[in-house]
This record gives structure tokens, sequence and C-alpha cells, in this order.
């Protein structure tokens, strides 16, 4: 790309007023590098790593709750049904989810993938 004065002063403006690298790279129709490299280049403001310090409308991400379509106590639970607890506290009522078991699993198909996550915080 041939960076004129008025490429130059253009990219200095969206960049300090904090476009994200990515919108401005599709202004200029060159790649996010490109941008990246003429802004250190003319030793403009260093960003943060990590990509989120120009996004001016950051998205909020809802957590995911999915209910159980069918609580089940203990006594009442049958071979056939998923046998993950529900409760979190000793406090709790104590049901089981009670959907239909996956596979040769003790449990649905998502508590199966649930108990299989390596990071257990993210669950």
């Amino acid at each position: 790309m041939n960076w004129t004065d008025k490429k130059i002063d253009k990219l200095k403006e969206l960049w300090e007023r904090g476009d994200v690298s990515t919108e401005i790279a599709k202004v200029f129709g060159v790649s996010k590098n490109a941008i990246i490299g003429k802004a250190n280049w003319l030793n403009l403001t260093p960003r943060k790593r990590g990509g989120a310090h120009g996004i001016k409308h950051p998205r909020e991400s809802a957590p995911i709750t999915i209910k159980s379509e069918n609580p089940t106590p203990l006594e009442s639970l049958t071979n056939d049904q998923c046998k993950f607890p529900l409760w979190n506290k000793p406090t709790d009522p104590q049901f089981f989810c009670g959907k239909e078991r996956w596979d040769k699993s003790s449990y649905c198909k998502m508590h199966y993938e649930k108990s299989r996550v390596k990071n257990p915080r993210s669950l």
C-alpha cells in the first residue's frame, strides 16, 4: 500500500480515537497487521495486547442457564434417567436431572459433557 500523507493523517485520527485495528484495516482495505505495523512505525500510542483496547461498546455476555427438564428425587429415579445432582448446598432440595440417559453414561448428554470439562472453573 502506498501511504500518502492524507492516509497517514486518517490512520492517526482513527488510531487516536481508539478504533479497533481490524476496523481501521477495513477502511484502508489492508490487513490488521499492516495497520499495526504502520502505527508502530509512526510511533503512535501503543495498544494493550489482547485486542479489547479500542472497543467502544463491548458485548456483555448473558449467563447461559439450562433448566432441567425433569428434576427428580433420588427415590423416583429410574435406570434410564440422568443422575446428575442439581443442588449446590446441603440445605438445597436434593433433586437429580432426570432427563433421558445418554449412551452408556449415568448422565444425559449435556451433563456428561459438563462433567468431562478439563477446567472445572469454567462450569
